[in-house]
């Protein structure tokens, strides 16, 4: 299960000082960026999307920089399409080895999703950001005084 924070824009995150993944020393910080579309409008000809973009920077050890930056789920959705369009049709790869090969992508995604610092919306004054539950939810929830419960979300003061 995973506790979401409301972290607002102008305000500096504190990070407790380990792993965010693992709780082990940190060497590393991992960027994670998140856009929020908004709005949608129509033009005569045209369209604009507005959105709202957030970036962090959290503390990762080696291991886990290292599987952060490969388990994004934008490099793995390109994977998986290169491989089942591109390489398994042209190779005639057998049938186990496609389920096994997809099967790792997934296990992969659940994983990131799992145990990762994941922002998931942008707001005007504050951002959604969900973090594994365990002794680091709480310490990131002392540091960043986020004591007021709306909704589902622990708010900062």
């Amino acid at each position: 299960m995973r506790i979401h924070f409301g972290i607002f824009h102008d305000k500096v995150i504190k990070w407790p000082t380990r792993c965010a993944w693992c709780g082990a020393e940190t060497l590393y910080r991992h960027n994670y960026k998140k856009k929020t579309i908004y709005d949608f409008q129509y033009k005569i000809l045209w369209f604009e999307i507005l959105s709202r973009t957030k970036m962090i920077s959290y503390p990762v050890c080696r291991l886990h920089n290292f599987l952060a930056h490969l388990l994004k789920p934008v490099r793995l959705a390109i994977v998986f399409v290169i491989m089942n369009l591109i390489i398994f049709p042209d190779f005639g790869m057998k049938s186990s080895v496609v389920y096994l090969l997809n099967a790792l992508i997934v296990v992969g995604y659940i994983y990131y999703r799992r145990k990762a610092v994941i922002i998931h919306r942008v707001h005007e004054r504050y951002f959604e950001l969900s973090i594994p539950d365990g002794k680091y939810a709480e310490e990131f929830a002392m540091l960043n005084e986020c004591n007021k419960l709306e909704r589902h979300i622990l708010m900062q003061d």
